[in-house]
């Protein structure tokens, strides 16, 4: 993976003569794709939809157009072994939360210990996967202390 040197993120028109390689409309991440453009007026051909991020980044890689993806995606997908290039969309900041989820009164006693395992993951695994991988993400993590229902 490499940061395009080429294209600037101002490209939009131009990359909308080339084939969208969608993520599926049914999830969550494609309806937000799908806002995202209707917002900006852009509308690319509609050629193709996959479900999984290593599908659409694959289409990709094999030169069959363009995608919009998360920095996880980038990660699901070992783009690292792809030919891709990647560029920030817009300087607005966004950002994710996650939670996790269990059954009331089940694992109760572990679930700080889960809960401080993962944070470590996120912060010594996962933030500096996708620093590599997208170097102009602002990564500072926002871990609100845990609390344990």
């Amino acid at each position: 993976m490499r940061l395009s040197s080429g294209m600037q993120p101002s490209s939009g028109p131009k990359l909308c003569r080339s084939p969208l390689v969608r993520f599926s409309a049914r999830s969550n991440l494609g309806q937000t794709i799908e806002y995202f453009l209707s917002q900006r007026r852009l509308f690319p051909a509609r050629t193709m939809e996959f479900d999984a991020s290593e599908a659409v980044l694959r289409m990709v890689s094999n030169g069959l157009g363009w995608a919009i993806a998360t920095p996880m995606c980038l990660l699901h997908a070992h783009s690292s072994t792809m030919d891709l290039a990647a560029l920030p969309l817009s300087t607005q900041t966004t950002r994710r939360r996650i939670y996790l989820v269990y059954r009331r009164n089940e694992l109760t006693p572990i679930m700080s210990d889960v809960i401080d395992v993962s944070r470590q993951v996120i912060a010594t695994v996962i933030i500096p996967r996708i620093a590599d991988v997208t170097p102009w993400v602002d990564l500072a993590a926002d871990l609100p202390a845990s609390s344990v229902v």
